[in-house]
């Protein structure tokens, strides 16, 4: 584990970790936590390790969207400079190697980042998506997984209030997905009075994310 050198929208370094997995298919996933959810917690750490297992180098951006400066920010400023600190994470990464494929993995907020960098970006046109309790009431959202042509794969939480049937039915509807729904988890994918049954959640959807990376990551020498 080692971290990148990597500028943030305002000047100052954007917190990160690299990890680089051996041996490497020579793919990168640029992480992008929640909020509140940061990349230490267990969706997005499980995740990173499923990555690793796959060979998969791994870049875990670290932006502090808790600070004051930012929750009171007009939105379109939020959105500035969360496209910036994505665009620059996935710049630094990809200069870190030389990668034949690329993954995004977004947590909570961190698929408005999804969005925001497949809406604004060329070159990502097959990257593989993983929407991990994506904001489904979110248009930019919504949008970016409805065209995006690359393998995507969702891992929603039934109970989320931020989970839409009716959003992933209108994305279903226009591309092929792979989504896997809990039932009855928060946005944490989590039941919240018990937590063996959590880990049971964390498990199978773990394992749900590690077939469907079988499915379409490249050959190793493909």
């Amino acid at each position: 584990m080692s971290s990148l050198s990597i500028t943030a929208f305002d000047g100052q370094p954007l917190a990160n970790r690299f990890f680089r997995s051996r041996p490497s298919n020579d793919s990168l996933a640029l992480v992008l936590p929640g909020i509140n959810y940061n990349a230490d917690m267990p969706l997005i750490y499980y995740t990173t390790q499923v990555l690793l297992f796959h060979g998969i180098d791994v870049l875990q951006l670290r932006p502090n969207y808790q600070e004051p400066a930012f929750k009171k920010a007009p939105l379109q400023d939020c959105l500035t400079r969360m496209a910036h600190d994505t665009r620059a994470g996935l710049e630094a990464g990809l200069a870190a190697g030389s990668y034949r494929q690329v993954i995004l993995a977004g947590k909570s907020i961190g698929t408005l980042s999804m969005a925001l960098l497949l809406s604004g970006s060329t070159g990502l046109e097959k990257a593989i998506t993983l929407w991990l309790t994506p904001l489904l009431h979110d248009a930019l959202v919504i949008k970016a997984a409805m065209n995006h042509a690359g393998p995507a794969f969702f891992m929603l939480g039934g109970g989320d209030e931020s989970f839409s049937p009716q959003a992933l039915r209108q994305i279903q509807d226009h591309r092929a997905v792979q989504a896997w729904i809990a039932e009855g988890v928060d946005h944490s994918l989590e039941f919240p009075d018990d937590p063996l049954g959590s880990l049971d959640v964390l498990l199978a959807g773990m394992q749900a994310l590690s077939t469907f990376l079988s499915e379409v990551l490249p050959a190793p020498n493909g």
